[in-house]
């Protein structure tokens, strides 16, 4: 969207609109909020912007949801403004082959039913894009066992990595509010090697992130870039040796996924290679 001097939109006191979204966008910007603009002045032109205004996202509550890189909203937005996101599905995914068990129990959820979440029975196993029909190739089973009822934080691990440390980080606060209930974290791996999931868990250990957690849930790789050092499996077992984590499961970019409800309490029983999550929704 771009707005130019000539707009003539106006507002009750004949002020150009534009001229009031500079003054909101330059006011922002000087506050020190995160966020990025693209302004030229010398045109008067706004080419386009985006700030982060926690405040104003926390007295307004909506549904966030998506899934990969929109980590870098839902993640923040449930840490620090203690409101829960739903990450697994982007708008793209509800597209005619999109259209499945999970995708239909998000769409109901966000409407406002709540059901259990149940392990699929098969699962595409591809190191490619498919943008057909799914290819359910794949017996599906979870790789360990949790019974364990805690509140979800999560998303993909490329993006929660990155912003570990930024002021996009606000893990501590949301692990000193909840606390007593616990985490359970879940963990999407796009593509990273697993050297750097053994490095990036490591930072994330002594920054702090799973002294309150209760057990993690890590999706299916669905770009593997294993090392000939370490696998997956061993980089989160040499890295978090006395915590319960279980592989994977049903969450991330291979087919199909569950959606997740970051900040929602669940009760997540995994045995025998199959398991269920059940969202804990108070009214």
């Amino acid at each position: 969207m771009t707005y130019k001097a000539g707009d003539q939109v106006r507002d009750e006191f004949n002020v150009p609109i534009h001229k009031l979204i500079f003054q909101k966008i330059k006011k922002t910007c000087e506050s020190g909020k995160p966020g990025w603009i693209i302004l030229d002045e010398a045109k008067n032109e706004l080419t386009s912007c985006f700030t982060e205004d926690f405040d104003l996202i926390e007295k307004n509550p909506k549904w966030y949801l998506g899934a990969s890189d929109p980590t870098n909203l839902l993640f923040p937005v449930t840490c620090k403004c203690d409101l829960a996101t739903v990450y697994g599905f982007n708008a793209g995914s509800f597209d005619e082959y999109g259209i499945n068990e999970y995708s239909s129990l998000c769409l109901d959820f966000l409407k406002g039913k709540n059901s259990k979440l149940h392990s699929s029975s098969m699962h595409q196993d591809v190191d490619f894009y498919n943008d057909g029909a799914p290819i359910l190739n794949t017996k599906t089973e979870y790789v360990g066992n949790c019974s364990v009822v805690g509140r979800l934080l999560g998303g993909c691990f490329e993006s929660i990595n990155d912003m570990a440390g930024t002021p996009y980080d606000f893990v501590e606060v949301f692990n000193e509010r909840y606390k007593l209930d616990g985490i359970i974290w879940f963990f999407d791996i796009f593509s990273m090697n697993s050297c750097d999931v053994y490095r990036a868990l490591l930072k994330m250990k002594y920054m702090g992130y799973f002294k309150y957690t209760k057990a993690i849930l890590v999706g299916r790789v669905l770009f593997k870039n294993v090392s000939d050092l370490i696998g997956y499996e061993d980089a989160f077992k040499k890295a978090l040796p006395d915590i319960n984590v279980v592989f994977q499961v049903d969450i991330g970019h291979t087919y199909p996924h569950m959606y997740v409800v970051n900040g929602a309490m669940a009760r997540v029983e995994i045995k025998d290679g199959h398991g269920t999550i059940n969202y804990e929704i108070k009214e």
